[in-house]
């Protein structure tokens, strides 16, 4: 079982400040992290992706591996 309160989402802006990346990372597992290459235009919009992919992560990982 997959336990949602052990997931973060980080906004970080990127090194020369034109634009925003997410990561997610797990709290039981502090090497493990999965983020993206895109940069968006603000902290909010790379918020949203973060939350969304976040979601998508959480539903793969609680359904039945085949």
């Amino acid at each position: 079982m997959v336990d949602p309160s052990t997931f973060r989402v980080i906004v970080r802006a990127r090194n020369n400040g034109t634009g925003y990346t997410y990561l997610i990372t797990c709290t039981d597992d502090p090497v493990w992290s999965q983020g993206t290459n895109v940069f968006y235009p603000s902290p909010e919009t790379a918020g949203e992706a973060g939350r969304a992919a976040m979601e998508s992560l959480l539903t793969r990982l609680a359904s039945p591996q085949q």
